[in-house]
């Protein structure tokens, strides 16, 4: 592993850039060419590291899954161990055999420690990369040696990051699922420290793009900076669920949205009010399955409290997602509370009630084909009111 910036590349075609000419580069990709990424794209393949599609384009707002930004990782730093072969390749669950293409890459990342995977041992290849789970594994390759805070394992890799001026400006979102062009521009800054250049280039999108201000720890948490605390707090105060993911978890984002103090809780929603929002709703579903002459939901209580858990996570750090910040997906949680049923899970986001969430989930045919899927015969829902008005319904059901 290296313990340093420097990238170990095999450079094929490279191009030389004088201090006058430092920013120009052949363009290749006319999709690229009104993108704000264009000069990372380019300078990455001329270091024969990015290549484009068949059809001559880069697609740089397309975003990138998991198997596709290990292979760029990987390949770009680990050449010669790829080429001796010397690593497992099925070392992943859901790796179905040892001649997929992504295999040898994600096997030697795991292998060198720069990804573990989720539970039960999955790669999740064909998932989006979010900006958080990039940067741990830029981080990884770059620079060896950063440790995992156990609170919030993301938490010292964007802090190393943002120390080192590597994530672009429109990156505000842990959750963020990275796009090519996003990807480009954070290795691009990663190469360009190692030479040294990376202040030059920083100065030129200022210029170019109007990129004065860089983000921070502090600036994409909400935490302060003069505070020890991390970014996952324990409100010691009650607040309406069991617990979300074993404690209340808060990233600020919304509290500060809606001027509420550090320790209060953004969940305000009432017993009364929640249950009358989920009898109203499994009211009107019943009602439209019925006349479809499909069988009633019946109440499970393990789908309750997965899902009443859900909406109070996603509502506490402000995002809207089926996979929450640990990375378990409808599929994981359930599991979790030892239900084995195949489930599905609608979510309504700033909804008014029950009869805002079903004209939503009926202008949607994926939502509405799970609410009526015939199979389907338990339900349970979960509701969380936002600090800024509305609320965050969870609809999970199952066989």
């Amino acid at each position: 592993m290296k313990n340093h910036f420097r990238l170990s590349v095999i450079i094929l075609s490279s191009i030389y850039f004088s201090s006058i000419s430092l920013h120009v580069y052949a363009e290749n990709f006319p999709d690229t060419n009104n993108s704000i990424y264009k000069e990372s794209v380019y300078f990455l393949q001329g270091k024969n590291i990015l290549r484009g599609y068949d059809d001559g384009t880069f697609r740089p707002e397309n975003k990138i899954n998991r198997a596709e930004f290990l292979k760029i990782l990987i390949s770009s730093n680990f050449a010669e161990e790829l080429e001796r072969g010397d690593y497992k390749r099925t070392c992943f669950s859901d790796i179905p055999n040892a001649y997929e293409w992504y295999a040898p890459y994600a096997c030697l990342a795991k292998g060198y420690g720069i990804i573990k995977g989720y539970d039960g041992n999955l790669l999740k290849p064909a998932q989006n990369i979010n900006f958080a789970e990039a940067s741990k594994i830029i981080t990884n390759v770059y620079k060896n040696g950063v440790k995992e805070d156990p609170s919030l394992w993301y938490k010292n890799y964007i802090k190393f990051m943002a120390e080192n001026k590597l994530i672009p400006p429109h990156l505000t979102e842990f959750d963020h699922e990275i796009t090519r062009g996003e990807m480009a521009e954070m290795i691009a800054r990663v190469i360009k420290k190692d030479e040294s250049k990376l202040e030059g280039y920083l100065e030129f999108r200022k210029t170019k793009y109007g990129e004065s201000t860089l983000p921070t720890w502090e600036s994409l948490s909400g935490e302060s900076a003069s505070s020890n605390n991390t970014d996952t707090l324990v409100v010691d105060i009650p607040h309406p669920g069991p617990f979300i993911e074993g404690q209340y978890i808060s990233n600020y984002k919304q509290w500060i949205k809606a001027n509420y103090n550090p320790g209060e809780n953004n969940n305000q929603i009432t017993e009364n009010e929640k249950s009358s929002i989920k009898s109203n709703l499994t009211t009107l579903i019943n009602q439209k399955r019925s006349a479809a002459q499909k069988n009633t939901f019946t109440e499970n209580s393990i789908l309750e409290t997965t899902a009443q858990t859900f909406a109070e996570h996603l509502v506490a750090n402000a995002f809207y997602s089926h996979t929450n910040l640990f990375g378990k997906d409808p599929f994981d949680r359930v599991k979790e509370n030892n239900y084995e049923g195949f489930v599905a899970e609608s979510i309504v986001w700033q909804s008014d009630g029950a009869n805002d969430a079903i004209d939503w989930w009926k202008n949607s045919a994926i939502h509405w084909n799970n609410i009526m899927q015939e199979d389907f015969i338990n339900a349970g829902i979960g509701i969380a009111k936002e600090p800024v008005g509305g609320y965050i319904i969870v609809l999970l059901i199952g066989a």
